[in-house]
């Protein structure tokens, strides 16, 4: 199996200034992207800039998460968590990436943010 493209274009450290741009500007779309969908989940209608710094933030853990474990992965290849199911992986990503998204307040449980309890 190739290498993920994923890990190609963060591993590629080159000097190239355009293979530079290119990363920070495919990496930058991807994370606002993201932040959309935070902003977008959360209902904001007229974020405020700090609303979409916090989402951009919610965003750069995220995709951070994501792109650790694609890296992990195949940096381990016989570690259980290599080869754990992707189900497994998706029900614990799910509350992960649930929590980071709706930033829930202190006393509410991933569980519960993950089962899509509103939160107000």
């Amino acid at each position: 199996m190739g290498k993920h493209p994923l890990l190609v274009m963060l591993r590629d450290q080159g000097t190239d200034s355009r293979t530079a741009e290119l990363r920070h500007q495919t990496l930058g779309a991807v994370i606002t992207y993201m932040a959309d969908k935070i902003a977008q989940q959360g209902g904001w209608k007229d974020p405020t800039a700090e609303d979409v710094s916090r989402a951009r933030v919610r965003a750069g853990l995220l995709f951070s998460t994501f792109a650790g474990i694609v890296t992990l992965r195949e940096a381990i290849p016989g570690d259980p968590f290599s080869q754990a199911e992707p189900e497994t992986l998706r029900v614990e990503l799910t509350r992960i990436a649930t929590e980071i998204i709706i930033g829930g307040p202190p006393g509410v449980s991933a569980g519960d943010l993950a089962k899509g309890q509103v939160i107000s």
